[in-house]
């Protein structure tokens, strides 16, 4: 295309530049969506209290365990079995105080270097709709000959303030006591393990 006259180039040189200089308008932000905050799943206080009173038991526990390996005359190098901890009066009336205790040294044993073996494991797995389980109480769903040589247990002895743990590692064959120790868990700790049996310490049951 080809302009008449040469007068019109100065006038579209002008407009060129005022478009090249010419700042963009902004138009206006468009509002935000808010942000939701992300939801933590912090524990409450009450949580938390409860959560460290569960380690606290497990302290007391460890500390039980370590005493007791460390009045062993030989390291643990022999089968041993944990049993039910049971009332220091009747010998056979336990609780799910004397319960815990049992499966907690079991741990703390083997942390320890232990061999320990859990009669409780069945011959099989039973597979159900509700669940996968390989532990049982039932004397014929177990087997019958383990090596067991030790068996370590021990008595609760009620005090006002908590109970009392006195715990012993006995050969099965000479009856001697390998290994011993003893603790005291409060009353506020025990309340963690079996707050509906709660009266005046440990309500203790007897188990059928």
């Amino acid at each position: 295309m080809r302009f008449a006259s040469y007068g019109y180039l100065p006038l579209l040189v002008a407009m060129l530049s005022a478009c090249a200089t010419e700042t963009p308008q902004m138009s206006a932000e468009e509002p935000r969506m808010p942000i939701e905050p992300v939801a933590t799943h912090a524990l409450s206080d009450e949580a938390w209290a409860s959560k460290s009173r569960s380690a606290m038991i497990s302290s007391h526990v460890e500390a039980m365990a370590e005493e007791l390996v460390g009045t062993m005359s030989q390291r643990c190098f022999k089968m041993m079995a944990v049993a039910s901890f049971v009332d220091i009066e009747t010998l056979n009336v336990s609780s799910p105080l004397g319960t815990a205790l049992a499966e907690s040294f079991i741990t703390q044993m083997q942390q320890q270097g232990c061999k320990v073996v859990d009669f409780k494991l069945r011959n099989d797995i039973q597979v159900t709709s509700t669940g996968d389980f390989v532990f049982s109480r039932n004397f014929n769903q177990l087997k019958g000959d383990l090596p067991i040589v030790q068996v370590l247990s021990g008595t609760l002895q009620p005090m006002s303030k908590g109970v009392q743990v006195n715990v012993r590692l006995v050969d099965i064959a000479s009856k001697i006591v390998v290994g011993s120790a003893q603790g005291f868990i409060p009353n506020e700790l025990l309340a963690e393990i079996a707050p509906s049996s709660m009266r005046d310490g440990v309500q203790l049951m007897k188990q059928g």
